[in-house]
């Protein structure tokens, strides 16, 4: 016979709602109800409940299909961020294209665009600058990387020790600082040798520069 479903209590189900907010167990059990006291060592505690993680798995499959949100969706989104390259952003003469001239996957990875008006001295308008976002790629390639199963230390096969070298070398054609080229090859190089202990992901700013 299969296993009859835990039930749970309607503050066990509040908490299960909660938790889609913001996946913090803590905050999740403080706002279902349960003492402040004991909400951190109680978030812990439901979550380790298998009814409870099976509730949180139903709610959470119905909001993804709710917004259409699939593994293939993400991974996609993902690789735009981690592969875009800066330069189609800009016109052949180096000018800035019109936000509608940029293309999708060039596009998806654009954080902000910041118009800066210059005058001088007197109050007169002298130019203007336009200071470009984008989203920081390495976030980006550990996900990719992580989904592939490339960064599982002890276990690369040869095909995921050429798809890292491919993934460098197209990360590094792409990332013009010279600080951040290095910490990337180091941080991806450490991940494909094994040797030592784990490298510290760099802390890499917007546009892919060292923060």
């Amino acid at each position: 016979m299969p296993k009859r479903r835990e039930s749970l209590s309607p503050l066990e189900q509040r908490f299960v709602k909660e938790f889609q907010v913001d996946l913090n167990g803590t905050q999740a059990a403080l706002r279902a109800g349960y003492s402040p006291k004991t909400a951190r060592q109680l978030g812990a505690r439901l979550l380790s409940k298998v009814g409870i993680q099976a509730a949180i798995a139903v709610q959470r499959q119905a909001q993804a299909q709710r917004i259409d949100i699939s593994a293939d969706r993400t991974i996609f989104e993902a690789a735009r961020l981690a592969f875009y390259d800066l330069r189609k952003v800009y016109a052949a003469d180096g000018t800035l294209k019109k936000i509608h001239d940029i293309d999708d996957d060039t596009a998806a990875a654009l954080q902000g665009i910041e118009t800066i008006e210059e005058y001088d001295a007197k109050g007169l308008w002298t130019g203007r600058v336009r200071k470009v976002r984008m989203a920081p790629k390495l976030p980006a390639v550990k996900l990719v990387g992580q989904h592939l199963g490339a960064f599982q230390r002890g276990g690369l096969s040869g095909e995921d020790i050429t798809f890292l070298e491919q993934l460098l070398t197209l990360i590094l054609r792409h990332v013009h600082d010279a600080s951040a080229r290095s910490e990337i090859a180091g941080f991806l190089q450490g991940y494909v040798s094994g040797a030592g202990p784990r490298p510290a992901a760099p802390a890499l700013g917007a546009g892919g520069s060292a923060a």
